[in-house]
């Protein structure tokens, strides 16, 4: 029996692609695969770039790229774009993945050099497409540059110490110990050396808050805050704190006397005192921190 006769309809009406006539019984959009491939674009670069350059800045300052007044990176953007684009054109629900993604900023030229290789789900057919671009990328002051500029800060961290001026060594162990609590959005706008010690004027009270405890924690002694009506802003009064540290009065390998005994301090316990080796005895001693103000240094 010849397929006529078994199937007079499905014989005489065959299925055909409208555009390349091709015989097919499966169709996308009424195009067979191949067409429908054909006809598909994933990454369109004009627009692509057009959004990243509309939506991102970088500083000339910190290098750092922006979004808003909010810190991002150049690929995180550039894929936020492509998913954008491709939902628009081809749906929400269309998964996207990226195969490949180089981005590299080129300062002098003032932009971004783009090489992508996506892949996306579209009517149940796996679509894989590459493109190599160049997206250009505005300059502008972040806002966070733009207050260290103006000398904006909220608090003050003073290293200071009791009964002595800090050493230099202690100085730069405080500021490490500060610098390391600082978030990406927080800053220090100046660092001033004194006689006495060293003052950090920072970007938040949060942020001198954590600086003081830090040093502290590591280094001993202990801090106090206080704060100064600075202004108003949006009918809410505004003040400035200062956070007050105060690094132990005795430190490793100094010598003291106390009570007749001559302790060579070898241990500070951060907030509770020193520990020592009495020169004529060899014995340890403990000096709690409300006995050191009575002691000596030789």
């Amino acid at each position: 029996m010849t397929e006529y006769e078994r199937n007079p309809v499905r014989s005489r009406w065959r299925s055909f692609c409208p555009k390349c006539g091709i015989e097919t019984d499966t169709f996308f959009e009424n195009l067979c695969e191949a067409c429908f491939r054909a006809g598909l674009t994933l990454l369109a670069p004009d627009r692509i770039a057009e959004e990243v350059r509309a939506s991102v800045i970088v500083c000339p300052h910190c290098g750092g790229f922006f979004k808003g007044n909010e810190r991002t990176d150049l690929e995180a953007v550039v894929e936020d774009a492509v998913r954008r684009a491709i939902s628009k054109t081809h749906g929400p629900e269309c998964p996207v993945e990226f195969r490949e993604a180089e981005i590299a900023y080129d300062e002098a030229a003032r932009s971004a050099h783009v090489c992508l290789r996506v892949q996306a789900r579209i009517k149940d057919l796996d679509v894989v497409e590459r493109a190599e671009f160049t997206v250009p990328v505005r300059r502008a002051i972040c806002a966070q540059c733009s207050r260290i500029a103006g000398g904006y800060y909220a608090a003050i961290v003073q290293i200071r110490a009791d009964w002595r001026t800090p050493t230099e060594e202690e100085l730069e162990a405080a500021v490490e110990l500060a610098y390391a609590v600082l978030s990406t959005e927080e800053f220090v706008t100046k660092q001033q050396l004194l006689k006495e010690g060293l003052d950090l004027y920072v970007s938040s009270a949060e942020c001198g808050r954590r600086m003081a405890k830090a040093i502290v924690k590591h280094r001993g002694g202990n801090y106090f805050e206080s704060r100064k009506l600075y202004g108003r802003r949006g009918g809410r009064e505004v003040y400035r704190v200062t956070f007050l540290v105060r690094l132990p009065g005795y430190t490793v390998g100094d010598v003291i006397e106390l009570a007749g005994k001559r302790i060579a301090v070898d241990k500070i316990v951060p907030g509770e005192g020193l520990e020592g080796v009495e020169l004529q005895t060899g014995e340890r001693y403990f000096v709690p921190l409300r006995d050191q103000k009575r002691a000596k240094r030789e």
